[in-house]
């Protein structure tokens, strides 16, 4: 029988308001106003306070191409997955120390 036995997470250090996220959209996307009228209520109704991310806030504010953005993203992942396992494994609540080698399963999930 397959059991959660620990979770462990990886939280990105930089940290943005969610009133600036919205700022910051405003700037990037050229929507017309109609169009924001439309979306940014999305941001106040959302109940979150802050946002995590892997890269500070002028990072959004400057040209990115698909391949640097997908690099970025793969380098993370990879990090930050590292992290939440070790996390994960050192829990104190486990029977029994759990190795790499034991890990049957990894659950991954990224939110934007």
């Amino acid at each position: 029988m397959t059991i959660i036995c620990s979770v462990g997470r990886a939280i990105p250090k930089y940290e943005i308001t969610q009133n600036r996220i919205k700022d910051i959209v405003q700037t990037i996307f050229d929507f017309s106003d109609r169009e924001k009228n439309r979306l940014l209520p999305v941001f106040d109704n959302a109940a979150i306070n802050a946002r995590q991310f892997v890269v500070e806030e002028d990072w959004f504010l400057q040209e990115h191409s698909f391949e640097e953005r997908n690099r970025l993203y793969h380098k993370f992942a990879i990090e930050y997955s590292v992290v939440a396992m070790d996390e994960c494994l050192k829990n104190t609540n486990l029977f029994h120390n759990i190795t790499y080698e034991d890990i049957d399963l990894l659950a991954f999930v990224s939110s934007t």
